[in-house]
């Protein structure tokens, strides 16, 4: 038998899943790789492995993005976590816990059919400023923590920003020694307009923490005074709303798309399995 799959995504930021009720299942960079390619596996922005968390009906989000780095967080994915694993049996009820390599976020499941959650991110925190060298046209970025790193810079317009030449650069400048997420941001009537370089994955359709900081930034800028944003990436429409601590929590969708089954042969090849599972567990 080969290892069950789930392909979802959450406006348009799209994960392979794999179910792991049993914690047998093992990621590295070059699983990951193989699994996420967009011509040789399955094909994903990332992979998420979803596990048993370390108390009793929470579960774990063992992310990954696309080049094979582990990541702390991710707002699309964690609802297409909740999805599946409500799909498979491995959670139940309206509210669900997930632990993240950035602590525990509660999921509110509000529809099942279309599927929406609202998903509480924790206290984003701003870092500082930054100033891309020989990119005037950016002006200053606001460095935002959101249990991930993220720099989000406010224009006139995204739409006519060259993402695939300012992303990486902002990316990997030094400033940041682990990489970054770069948001690109403008007003656009009553929601706001952004455009996502994901750290490890390139330009991407969506990001939901980039989506909170994106709403942090335009707070910062004055762009936005209302308590509930509306934001626009090109994958649809998410919503950031404040808590009264300044807590923000996330509103979007999740869809699944298919299951599938990876085959024996590429699980042992790139070693999914993990090697010190009794004879015959599979």
């Amino acid at each position: 038998m080969g290892i069950e799959f789930f392909k979802a995504h959450g406006t348009g930021n799209d994960f392979l899943l794999l179910p792991d009720p049993l914690g047998r299942l093992r990621l590295g960079p070059g699983s990951v790789r193989v699994l996420a390619h967009r011509k040789l596996g399955v094909g994903a922005d990332g992979v998420i492995r979803v596990a048993p968390g370390s108390s009793q009906g929470a579960l774990f989000m063992d992310y990954w993005n696309a080049d094979g780095t582990p990541a702390e967080m991710c707002g699309n994915g964690i609802r297409c976590l909740v999805q599946v694993a409500l799909e498979v049996g491995m959670a139940s009820g309206s509210e669900v816990t997930v632990e993240t390599r950035a602590g525990r976020r509660r999921v509110e499941v509000l529809s099942r059919r279309p599927f929406l959650a609202r998903v509480s991110m924790g206290t984003p925190l701003l870092k500082g400023c930054f100033v891309l060298d020989g990119a005037p046209e950016l002006g200053e970025g606001i460095v935002v923590d959101v249990g991930n790193p993220h720099c989000v810079f406010v224009l006139s317009s995204p739409r006519m920003v060259a993402v695939e030449s300012l992303g990486p650069r902002v990316e990997k400048d030094p400033a940041f020694p682990g990489g970054t997420n770069v948001e690109f941001l403008a007003r656009q009537g009553d929601r706001l307009e952004m455009r996502v370089w994901e750290r490890g994955v390139g330009e991407t359709l969506s990001c939901g923490t980039g989506a909170v900081a994106a709403a942090l930034a335009a707070s910062v800028r004055g762009l936005v005074e209302e308590k509930r944003v509306r934001l626009a990436p090109p994958g649809g429409e998410l919503v950031v709303e404040w808590g009264p601590r300044g807590e923000a929590f996330l509103e979007g969708p999740s869809e699944l798309v298919f299951r599938g089954e990876l085959e024996d042969e590429l699980v042992e090849r790139v070693g999914l399995i993990c090697p010190d599972l009794p004879e015959g567990a599979r």
